[in-house]
């Protein structure tokens, strides 16, 4: 009989807020894949540079390579919404990138267009 059901945990290439340190992060990571974990899901991503980083970090404490990574990429809607989530998240925002959306101020069409567009160059790159 196979497997029913597809086991997935949290990613923190900026390390969890509770961590003491991203070294720590990682071995607890490892051990929810020894446990089980099939798939890892990373918090919001705004950089394929971390993203990388983050993969290799995983590789080198020993999460095989058939544990897929999948990127947490976020298209924002609206400079509130963003703002928000990187209020809950505590995730950095690389400040040119954060810069670029808040100039687009309250034109949420543009705002969207631009949102999206970051997310196909993440993607792509």
């Amino acid at each position: 009989m196979g497997k029913d059901i597809t086991i997935f945990a949290a990613g923190y290439p900026n390390k969890h807020i509770d961590a003491v340190t991203s070294e720590d992060d990682l071995k607890n990571l490892k051990k929810k894949v020894d446990a089980g974990v099939d798939v890892i899901l990373t918090q919001t991503i705004f950089s394929h540079e971390t993203f990388c980083e983050f993969v290799k970090n995983c590789r080198s404490v020993g999460i095989s390579q058939k544990v897929p990574i999948i990127p947490g990429i976020y298209i924002p809607r609206c400079l509130d919404e963003l703002n928000l989530i990187l209020k809950i998240t505590k995730v950095a925002m690389p400040q040119d990138l954060y810069t670029k959306f808040e100039h687009l101020g309250s034109d949420i069409d543009e705002f969207q267009r631009q949102g999206l567009s970051f997310a196909i160059e993440m993607i792509e790159n």
